[in-house]
């Protein structure tokens, strides 16, 4: 596997995978594709890290992805669904906090939390606070 940064040619794919999944979320009801397209593309554009997950031998096939600031602050992480329960989250947050270790003592602010994102997190001691003004477009 290879982590490499996320080009202008991942874009679509992300935005489309943010607003399909972040639609699902309480955080999210009532808000507007275009509105959370806008969203992710501001977090594209803005966040100090933007990294996706590729096998080495088709980096183009994106297994996952991630955009955050800091440890303490992550605008998504995603993994595409063929892909989940392989550890290829895991891999994405290690990747991110190399030589820190994973943030136990104080939560981890995201925008939106979809899902079993609490439950995927708190197995590995993370804490998720949702903070939707985070990244607003």
């Amino acid at each position: 596997m290879i982590f490499r940064t996320i080009q202008e040619s991942d874009h679509n794919m992300i935005r489309a995978s943010f607003v399909e999944t972040a639609r699902k979320s309480a955080q999210c009801n009532g808000a507007s594709p275009e509105f959370l397209s806008a969203m992710a593309m501001r977090a594209i554009e803005t966040c100090k890290n933007a990294t996706v997950l590729c096998d080495e031998d088709t980096p183009d096939e994106i297994i996952g992805w991630m955009i955050w600031d800091d440890p303490e602050n992550v605008f998504w992480l995603a993994v595409k669904p063929r892909y989940q329960g392989q550890n290829f989250g895991r891999m994405l947050l290690s990747n991110a906090y190399v030589g820190i270790g994973f943030p136990t003592t104080s939560p981890v602010h995201v925008p939106v939390i979809v899902g079993h994102a609490q439950a995927w997190a708190g197995r590995m001691g993370i804490r998720l606070s949702p903070r939707p003004y985070m990244v607003t477009p």
